[in-house]
C-alpha cells in the first residue's frame, strides 16, 4: 500500500535488500587476459565523502584531562601523513585550518565498493558475514523461545540460514574448488586462501580538492538482524507475524478459546533473508541539522569535491570477468551516468556517493623476440565488453539518486512525537496479546515508503 509523500507520516529507511538469486558459478572460460583498467572517481558534492586516518584521533573541540573513554573524538581524512606526528605539545587537538594537501582513497577500500557489486551481480557468497552468530529474537509471544534452537537441539546460527535460500547456499566460500564468482576473481581467506587475480591501486588526486569544515555524525550504529519484518522475507502473503523460527498466519484473542495458528519453519520451508544490504542514496542534511557531540559519535573532515585517477591491474581473467568487472566499474553508464557507488563513512545519512568512470583498458601481451620477452599494449574498447547478468537490474533500482521528493524522506524508523528508533518498532509489533508487524519492508522494486505511525492496514 503506498504511503502519501506529501504528509508528515511517511518516511523511506535508509536501506533495502537486493534479492538473493540463485547461486552463481565461477566461469569456466579460458582466463588469458592481463592487463590495466585505468579510472577516475568524482566525488558527488551533494554527497560528501569521508574515509578516516586513523594514525591519531584528536580530541573535540579542544583537548580536556578527561579519561579517552569520555572524550569526543575528530577523525581527519585519509592520506599518507601520520597524523600522530602532528599532535601538538601538551595535547591532541584538532586543526580546523590545516586540512589534508593530498587526501587519497585507498585501493582497499575501492576493492570492497566494487567486490560488493560484483557479489550481487553474480550471486555470489556472502563473505562478510559470522556463520556461527546465534540467532536471537524477543518473541512478544508468551512461553515462545528468544534463543532459537532447531530440531537437532543445536544452536540456531546465521549460517543455517543462508545453507537455506531457496536452491541455493550463499555461506562464506570454503575452498577454491567450490568457490563462486567473487572469491575466484578477488581472493579468498579462511582455512583455505588464496590470492585473487585483481589489483586495486590507491587513487592519486588530479585537482584541488574542497573539503567541509567539522561535522558531527549522528550515531551511526549496527545491523540489527532481529528486526525480522525488515531483514527477512514475509513467509506467506497471510502471514502477521514472524521470526527465524516461526511464524502464523492467524492469531485469535485467547478469552474466546481459539487457538494460535504457528507455523514452524524447516528444510521444506525455510526461514528466507530479504537479501544483501544496499542503502538508498537520500538526503545529505548534516549541513541543515546540528548534531551534539557526545561519547558515541565522533566529528570528522569530509571531502565535498574533489576527482580522483586509480588503476586496477589484471592478471589471468576471461572476457565475461572483464565485462562484469567493468559494469562493476562504470555501470555501463546506464541511467544517462546518474549511477553513483557508495563508499566510506556515513551511507545511511546521504554520505560518500562517487561516480566511477573507465577512461582506458589496456590488454598486454608478450612476443618472445631475439632471446628477449617484449611486451606488447594495445586497447580495448569498452563498447565490446557488456556485461549479461539479469542481476544488473536489481543494482539498477538502487543506485540510481532518489527523486528529490524522496530523498528528503530518507531517515531511520522513529514515532511522529517520539525520536527514538526502538520505540517504532515496539509499536509496530504490536503487544502481547495481539503481536502482528503493521508495515514491512516491501521488496527491492516496491513501494519505498513506510509510516512513523503505522497501523494493521498499512502492512503489505
Amino acid at each position: 500500500m503506498s504511503n502519501d509523500l506529501t504528509t508528515n507520516n511517511a518516511f523511506i529507511n535508509p536501506y533495502t535488500f537486493v534479492p538473493l538469486s540463485k547461486k552463481g558459478i565461477k566461469t569456466a572460460q579460458d582466463k588469458g587476459l592481463i592487463g590495466i583498467i585505468e579510472c577516475s572517481l568524482t566525488i558527488d558534492p551533494e554527497h560528501p565523502l569521508f574515509i578516516p586516518n586513523t594514525t591519531c584521533r584528536f580530541e573535540y573541540p579542544e583537548p580536556t584531562k578527561k579519561p579517552a573513554e569520555e572524550k569526543h573524538w575528530f577523525y581527519d581524512f585519509y592520506s599518507y601523513e601520520n597524523l600522530e606526528n602532528a599532535k601538538p605539545v601538551g595535547g591532541c587537538q584538532w586543526d580546523e585550518e590545516n586540512a589534508p594537501k593530498n587526501p587519497v582513497i585507498p585501493g582497499s577500500e575501492i576493492r570492497g565498493m566494487i567486490r560488493n557489486i560484483y557479489e550481487q551481480l553474480t550471486g555470489s557468497c556472502m563473505p562478510v558475514v559470522n556463520e556461527t552468530s546465534s540467532l536471537f529474537n524477543r518473541s512478544l509471544i508468551a512461553k515462545k523461545p528468544s534463543l532459537l534452537k532447531p530440531q537437532n537441539n543445536g544452536t540456531y546460527t546465521f549460517g543455517d540460514i543462508l545453507k537455506k535460500q531457496g536452491e541455493s547456499s550463499f555461506n562464506p566460500c570454503k575452498t577454491e574448488a567450490e568457490c563462486c564468482p567473487a572469491c575466484d576473481l578477488f581472493g579468498m581467506s579462511g582455512d583455505e586462501s588464496f590470492a585473487g587475480r585483481l589489483r586495486f591501486c590507491d587513487t592519486a588526486l588530479n585537482g584541488n580538492p574542497e573539503f567541509v569544515k567539522a561535522v558531527t555524525l549522528p550515531i551511526l550504529g549496527t545491523p540489527k538482524i532481529t528486526a525480522a519484518e525488515f531483514y527477512m522475507k514475509k513467509p506467506t502473503e497471510k502471514a502477521k507475524y514472524w521470526n527465524y523460527e516461526y511464524y502464523y498466519e492467524q492469531y485469535e484473542n485467547k478469552k474466546e478459546n481459539k487457538p494460535e495458528i504457528f507455523k514452524s519453519f524447516d528444510k521444506n520451508n525455510p526461514a528466507q533473508l530479504s537479501g544483501r544490504k544496499v542503502y538508498w542514496l537520500g538526503k545529505y542534511n548534516l549541513k541543515d541539522i546540528k548534531v551534539e557531540p557526545t561519547i558515541q559519535n565522533c566529528t570528522v573532515r569530509p571531502l565535498k569535491n574533489g576527482s580522483f585517477k586509480f588503476k586496477i591491474y589484471f592478471d589471468g581473467i576471461s572476457n565475461e570477468e572483464l565485462a562484469d568487472l567493468l559494469f562493476c566499474l562504470d555501470f555501463e553508464d546506464a541511467k544517462d551516468g546518474a549511477m553513483r557507488h557508495r563508499i566510506g563513512k556515513g551511507k545511511p545519512i546521504g554520505m560518500g556517493a562517487v561516480k566511477v568512470n573507465v577512461d582506458k583498458i589496456t590488454q598486454r601481451t608478450y612476443n618472445y623476440k631475439d632471446g628477449v620477452i617484449v611486451p606488447l599494449d594495445s586497447s580495448l574498447p569498452r563498447s565490446e565488453h557488456v556485461s549479461m547478468r539479469d542481476a544488473k537490474k536489481d543494482i539498477f533500482a538502487y543506485a540510481v539518486p532518489l527523486p528529490e521528493n524522496e530523498a528528503a524522506l530518507v531517515a531511520y524508523p522513529t514515532l511522529s512525537d517520539v525520536n527514538k528508533i526502538f520505540e517504532w518498532f515496539a509499536n509496530n509489533r504490536g503487544n502481547i496479546n495481539k503481536p502482528e508487524y503493521k508495515d514491512t519492508l516491501s521488496e527491492l522494486h516496491g513501494d519505498k515508503t513506510l509510516k512513523k505511525d503505522p497501523s494493521p492496514n498499512t502492512r503489505r
